[in-house]
């Protein structure tokens, strides 16, 4: 159907998928207010095949036209309110079946909008595609949380890690037979009975000069963890298989720029989600690992196994504690939703004259940042310059601030560190320092040599192989100088090193990691915000 100028075709394929929605919204409705439990899992299936189907044939049909980013959005965002009504469904695996749903949903939506080149970057609409990953993310967080609970914190999420995807059958209308009976599966379990996707499976070869060899080696151990030691000393050469899905994609894209280089930017799409389900592993592996150890004793104890035997089975069963800030956290209680700021004053706040605090400190027209590293939102207001300025009314935040903005604001010197610990204090009261939990400077930041360095940045931050997720962990909480440092020079330094044993040596930096905003704008803005709060900036050994 080709498109004409009045988009009468793409306004028809944008209200047939509305409708096709809003029956399958009703469907699913009306299951809940049915409540008969008799064939409900043979129903369940139907409606998510349909929802399926409907993604797929809108992402195939809509690339025909020369659709309006505006209008491309709004459909999906129509997607995403229907998915989320799966949440209703009388299933005791509704989140399982929703979580999965807004995956598949996730990844459709990337295919849409990956490495696309945009003229401008009103024509990008920036903001809606970075809103609506937020959404997206928070919506799968909701039933991630659910799961979470439920299992009384045991839940490793390994069915989040997985590959699995739904396309149109080549040269068909009618999508993969095998594909869809995967994404109608009900349970984790039964999942796992008909898909072989299992993941990202990593595989070593300990020389370059192995790397043509057929058979590579498996890695079969836990992910290692920088907090616990565990760096990148083996020097192998780290290959791929398959992958983790929609979990990890990022949206790419570029903005034409004339006369130089495109503007390249990247929104990660479930950010939040996947950090929550990383925190999750770490402290169900925990439990479990710790589990283990006591039912060895007791069998130990019962049988008289000698302690030569006892530790060579607990060879097998290596135990780690929880990276030091998750051991007190309660997870699924940190992860709220994203709030949402409508840009506009409260209804008070228009009646007010001029500009007092109160009225800049609505939270109509604030900004909420997720501090990725404390798992926590922290508050910007305008302050008397219009300028954005950190509340030290931390996640808590109200809004509507009398008084003088001193009495509000994050000032400059040690107010950022001593702020960042009274956040840390509310969710820990066992809260000492930041080295106690895992967000202080390491011991010794510049090294007597740039060879010395050098080692160091492969084992800390190379993020090669079985390393990406320890390595990114790393420099998300502040690298080697930690995370208020992080946040007071807006970088993150994976390196420094003297010369001649001095202090006239170098550094390697990366961009700061710890901020995640509704859209990029607010994320630099943020950023920018805090470097403001250094007290000597540009004049410390570090700037």
């Amino acid at each position: 159907m080709p498109d004409d100028p009045s988009g009468r075709p793409l306004r028809q394929l944008a209200d047939m998928v509305v409708r096709y929605n809003g029956w399958l919204t009703n469907e699913i409705n009306n299951l809940v207010e049915s409540n008969n439990l008799a064939h409900q899992d043979q129903q369940i299936k139907q409606i998510m095949a349909k929802l399926c189907h409907n993604m797929v044939r809108f992402n195939d049909y809509h690339l025909i036209f020369n659709a309006a980013e505006g209008l491309k959005f709004d459909i999906w965002s129509n997607f995403l309110t229907t998915t989320k009504t799966l949440m209703k469904l009388p299933h005791p695996q509704r989140d399982f079946i929703t979580a999965r749903m807004l995956l598949y949903l996730g990844f459709q939506f990337h295919q849409a909008h990956d490495e696309k080149l945009y003229r401008t970057a009103k024509e990008a609409e920036e903001t809606a595609l970075s809103n609506f990953c937020i959404e997206l993310d928070d919506a799968l967080l909701e039933p991630l949380r659910n799961t979470w609970k439920s299992s009384n914190n045991y839940e490793d999420f390994k069915w989040v890690f997985v590959d699995d995807r739904i396309h149109l059958a080549h040269d068909e209308i009618v999508m993969n037979e095998s594909d869809l009976k995967i994404a109608q599966a009900l349970s984790p379990s039964e999942r796992t009975q008909i898909s072989k996707q299992d993941g990202t499976k990593f595989h070593y070869y300990k020389e370059a000069f192995d790397i043509n060899k057929a058979n590579p080696t498996l890695f079969e151990g836990l992910m290692p963890r920088w907090d616990c030691g565990e760096e990148n000393t083996d020097g192998f050469f780290w290959t791929t298989r398959s992958s983790d899905g929609p979990i990890r994609l990022e949206i790419t894209y570029e903005i034409e720029t004339f006369g130089r280089e495109n503007n390249e930017k990247t929104i990660s799409m479930f950010r939040r989600s996947r950090q929550f389900c990383l925190d999750a592993r770490q402290i169900s592996e925990g439990k479990t690992r710790k589990q283990a150890h006591i039912i060895l004793d007791e069998i130990a104890i019962h049988y008289k196994l000698p302690r030569e035997i006892q530790g060579h089975i607990l060879e097998y069963l290596p135990y780690r504690e929880p990276f030091p800030y998750l051991q007190k956290l309660d997870l699924a209680a940190a992860y709220t939703p994203f709030p949402i700021a409508s840009g506009h004053y409260c209804a008070d706040c228009k009646m007010l004259p001029g500009r007092p605090s109160s009225r800049r400190t609505c939270p109509g027209r604030s900004m909420w940042i997720w501090n990725l590293p404390l798992r926590r939102f922290n508050v910007f207001h305008t302050d008397q310059y219009l300028c954005w300025a950190l509340c030290a009314h931390g996640a808590e935040c109200a809004g509507h601030h009398d008084g003088h903005d001193r009495e509000w604001i994050v000032e400059r010197g040690p107010n950022l560190s001593l702020f960042i610990e009274k956040e840390i204090s509310k969710l820990n009261d066992e809260f000492i320092s930041l080295d106690q939990v895992g967000l202080g400077p390491v011991r010794k930041i510049r090294l007597d040599t740039k060879e010395e360095d050098t080692a160091r940045q492969q084992r800390l931050a190379s993020c090669n192989g079985i390393y990406r997720d320890s390595g990114d962990d790393w420099k998300m909480t502040g690298g080697l100088s930690g995370l208020v440092d992080s946040m007071l020079h807006g970088r993150v330094l994976i390196g420094a090193w003297a010369h001649n044993g001095t202090d006239e040596g170098g550094t390697d930096q990366e961009p700061a990691q710890w901020a995640l905003g509704r859209s990029l704008k607010d994320q630099e803005s943020a950023q920018e915000a805090t470097r403001d709060l250094h007290a000597w900036p540009g004049r410390c050994e570090w700037c």
